[in-house]
């Protein structure tokens, strides 16, 4: 298994749910 820095798990976490919204790339912006 190799690790995730927090932020690239962040990034992941956001994206999985912005997939699943309208706003997939607002979500996406808000962790930049």
């Amino acid at each position: 298994m190799s690790k995730l820095t927090d932020q690239e798990l962040r990034a992941t976490l956001y994206f999985a749910v912005g997939v699943t919204s309208e706003s997939r790339y607002d979500a996406y912006l808000h962790i930049k």
